[in-house]
């Protein structure tokens, strides 16, 4: 009777170790990794808010502008990543612009579940005119108006306007001064800080 009593110790304390060897062994899926990116802050406020002020400006009730993509990395068996692109559908541009950094791209370890970096900044989507390069400003421009006003590169799809990139050629002069995007005119002298990253 005891052999038996001793057996079934053996043999629950196996079964233990089989199941947490499991757990351990367990990767993040597909679907919780990009459960765990739509809970970042900059996707919360690329999905909820800037998409509706599409549909509002489309005037489309019931109308998903945000698709996302998500893709395997792995550097080796033992190190891979969940790689989320959020991006806006090409019906939803408001813009005639099109520029491939309007997205949020989130990395999530597919070991342990943890984000690893999340692009772009918050401000760049919370602040139309925040920048920390020349290259993340840009004019708004309407046929009738050849300058409206200065955005960062982020807001460019939510103006139904002209969006011109000073870097690109046929912009009015908006650069990163500070960390806003403002109209300045190069021809005059604006010292050795202006347009400098901070």
């Amino acid at each position: 009777m005891r052999l038996f009593f001793h057996f079934f110790v053996v043999l629950a304390v196996c079964l233990n170790l089989q199941n947490s060897f499991a757990q351990e062994g367990e990767m993040v899926s597909r679907e919780k990794a990009l459960e765990i990116a739509d809970g970042t802050e900059q996707v919360k406020i690329f999905r909820e808010e800037i998409s509706k002020y599409i549909i509002s400006e489309l005037e489309e009730k019931s109308f998903e502008c945000v698709q996302h993509q998500i893709d395997e990395l792995c550097s080796s068996p033992d190190e891979c990543q969940w790689k989320i692109q959020y991006q806006l559908k090409d019906s939803c541009w408001l813009s005639t612009s099109r520029d491939s950094r309007v997205e949020i791209v989130v990395t999530v370890d597919k070991k342990s579940g943890e984000i690893l970096a999340v692009t772009p900044k918050t401000e760049y989507i919370k602040d139309a005119r925040y920048c920390q390069s020349d290259a993340d400003c840009g004019s708004v421009s309407a046929a009738v108006v050849p300058f409206i006003y200065c955005i960062n590169y982020f807001h460019a799809p939510f103006t139904a306007l002209e969006f011109l990139q000073l870097n690109a050629g046929g912009g009015y002069d908006c650069m990163c001064i500070g960390i806003q995007c403002m109209y300045v005119n190069q021809h005059l002298f604006l010292g050795p800080e202006a347009g400098k990253t901070k």
